[in-house]
């Protein structure tokens, strides 16, 4: 009876540790899941750095700062579609 009671416990110390191992598998596996797509995510949406020289080319568009009263102009990236403002100095329209 007692290698009965001996089989039946390490059965079961067998399959506590399955269970156990299993699940800290999947709970690894998950984890370097998320941290892959964090870190993905942060390369595309932050990594402007490794885009290579920015193409601006300047648009047509200007337009005065409310604030300041300077003249603007509008310069685009079309690899990014960023925009960005150069300031053209004090408006000749401006008080």
């Amino acid at each position: 009876m007692a290698l009965v009671g001996i089989v039946a416990a390490g059965l079961v110390a067998s399959l506590l540790l399955t269970v156990f191992a299993t699940r800290l598998f999947i709970q690894g596996v998950v984890s370097c899941a998320v941290v892959l797509a964090g870190l993905l995510f942060e390369a595309r949406r932050y990594g402007e750095r490794f885009l290579g020289p920015r193409q601006w080319q300047l648009t047509d568009e200007k337009f005065i700062d409310p604030t300041t009263g300077h003249l603007m102009q509008v310069r685009y990236d079309p690899g990014t579609g960023d925009r960005e403002y150069i300031d053209l100095g004090p408006s000749s329209t401006s008080p």
